[in-house]
Parts: C-alpha cells; sequence; structure tokens
C-alpha cells in the first residue's frame, strides 16, 4: 500500500468536517458533563485503566507510527470512540455490557482516524501470551526483549489508519464478513479492503458542550 498516495487523497479534505462518533467511558456522569473528556496526556496523573503497565506498551507502540500520523498526533494516547452508534449497530457492539455507558460526541473526521481494534487485540494477545509464557519459564526472561516483541506484533498495527471521514464515505457493513468493507466504486491500491472491528482516535479533548451521554435502557434494549 503506498502511503503517499493515502496521505495525499485524506489531505485533499482540509475544511472542518464534523460527524459524530461514540465514546464508552466510566466515570461519573457529572464529572464529564463538567469537565468533557479527556486523552491520557491531558489527564495528568489522575488513575488510567491498566496503569503504567499500559502507559509502558503504549509509548512503545507509539514508536511505530509513521510520520504523518505523529505529525497529526494520531497516538494510542488519543480519546477512543466507536464511529456507529451502538443503539443502531446492537450487531457491532456486541462485547458491550449491560452497565457500559456511552456518549455521543462531536468530533471534527478530518483530524480523526480510524484503525482496526482487531489487529490490536491481536497482537496485544499473542505479547501477553509470550510474556505468560516468560513467567513459566518456558522463554528465558534474558531473550524477552519488550520494545524487540512489540516491534513484532505490531509492526503492521498502524499502516491501516485512515481519517474518519473517509472511513464514514468509503466503507459500508457487510453482514456475510460480518466486517466493514471498501464500496466497490471505491476500491484501489490506497485503503484497505476491510475493517472488522473499526476504532476511532480522536486526537484532542472533547468539551462538555461536544458530548451527549446517550441513556443506557435505550441503548442495550
Amino acid at each position: 500500500m503506498n502511503l503517499d498516495q493515502r496521505i495525499i487523497h485524506i489531505e485533499k479534505q482540509e475544511a472542518p468536517k464534523i460527524v459524530k462518533v461514540y465514546h464508552e467511558f466510566f466515570i461519573d456522569d457529572d464529572i464529564l458533563s463538567k469537565e468533557g473528556i479527556k486523552t491520557l496526556d491531558e489527564q495528568n496523573g489522575e488513575e488510567i485503566r491498566g496503569g503504567n503497565e499500559r502507559i509502558n506498551r503504549e509509548k512503545i507502540i507509539d514508536e511505530l507510527r509513521p510520520k504523518d500520523l505523529k505529525e497529526k498526533n494520531i497516538s494510542r494516547f488519543n480519546i477512543f470512540a466507536y464511529p456507529y452508534n451502538p443503539k443502531n449497530e446492537k450487531s457491532y457492539f456486541n462485547f458491550l455490557k449491560d452497565k457500559t455507558k456511552i456518549a455521543e460526541i462531536n468530533v471534527d473526521g478530518n483530524k480523526c482516524y480510524v484503525l482496526d481494534m482487531k489487529d490490536y487485540s491481536g497482537a496485544m494477545a499473542n505479547l501477553k501470551n509470550e510474556e505468560s509464557l516468560v513467567r513459566q519459564g518456558q522463554i528465558k526472561k534474558e531473550d524477552f526483549i519488550l520494545e524487540e516483541r512489540i516491534k513484532v506484533w505490531f509492526s503492521e498495527y498502524w499502516k491501516k489508519a485512515i481519517s474518519l471521514s473517509d472511513f464514514l464515505e468509503d466503507y459500508r457493513y457487510d453482514k456475510n464478513s460480518d466486517s466493514f468493507v471498501l464500496r466497490a466504486d471505491k476500491e484501489n491500491d490506497i485503503l484497505p479492503k476491510q475493517f472488522y472491528l473499526p476504532e476511532v482516535l480522536v486526537p484532542n479533548k472533547i468539551e462538555p458542550a461536544d458530548i451527549k451521554i446517550i441513556n443506557n435502557n435505550d441503548l442495550l434494549a
């Protein structure tokens, strides 16, 4: 895939394109409504789900980003969201729990990017399996270097990144493959062919005015 061509394709859209995406959150509704949604970088020492172990891994994964994504501040420390409303896409959101809280947020589709959560989860599962083998003594500790193993498992992860605007315009859900596939009239050598679990990375804080908390009774009825 020609990354330079993809960058040109994405950067044709310069004007802000405000779209709605859906963020899973775990804090009190009142805090969200007053303080907005912060990126991990903006949380300033607040407790982060996954703790220091997660932070260290994500920093290493971020080092693998191509130059253009670094310049656009697309990062594993961004705000995470889903591109579709869980209320309308129950099959896509079948992993959500009964107490899951979802906020509808307004973002600039040209500044946010979509990656495949399946790629991330698969790579992380392989990494954790190796860590388990180290603990069991099946892999020598001196042979397991975290930075090197992350490079092995996450080397392809960032290559699939496309702008949210492109994703919403060019991809449709395909029931047969249970994935989001590139529209036939958009097929080329630039864009990825499909996303199994598209995940949106939002590089900036979301202000309270751009947040609407969705009622869970409506969401998972």
